[in-house]
């Protein structure tokens, strides 16, 4: 079910005559969404239904912060819960915190976790998450007796 995201709203980009679509480095239809990289020169947007979910410039300082500033606020994050993976860079954030042991991945679409691998330059590699679900049951019962601090990727 691919699809544009907000077309309405972005009619005038797509019409324009400089715009030139990206060029598809990942597809999958995937059992929750259709996954896709698109590049554009330097620029790699990871999508979801043609939704922009990370990018590896425009959105860098977000994936970064909302995976460090629980940390700072937390005297001993040992046991971190972080809900999507995205680019994996929020995931490699907080994995590079000394202080966190183990890092619990709930994401509902495996194939966002295997198109992560075109931002392994931004997301110190693949970083070697926990318990990567793909059911909304599982994401509860692993996530309850878990964590000392919770991240929702935007």
């Amino acid at each position: 079910a691919a699809g544009m995201f907000r077309i309405a709203l972005a009619k005038d980009t797509y019409a324009s005559k400089d715009y030139l679509p990206g060029d598809v480095r990942y597809y999958r239809d995937g059992l929750n969404a259709t996954i896709t990289v698109e590049a554009r020169g330097d620029h790699r947007a990871i999508k979801a239904n043609g939704k922009p979910e990370a990018s590896s410039d425009d959105d860098m300082p977000s994936q970064i912060l909302v995976g460090l500033a629980p940390l700072l606020l937390h005297d001993s994050p040992e046991d971190v819960a972080l809900i999507g993976f995205g680019s994996g860079v929020t995931a490699g954030a907080i994995l590079q915190d000394r202080r966190v042991e183990r890092l619990t991945v709930v994401e509902l679409e495996r194939a966002m976790i295997e198109a992560s691998a075109w931002f392994e330059d931004l997301n110190h590699g693949i970083p070697p998450v926990e318990n990567a679900h793909d059911s909304k049951k599982t994401m509860s019962e692993s996530v309850k007796n878990v964590v000392d601090t919770q991240n929702n990727t935007p």
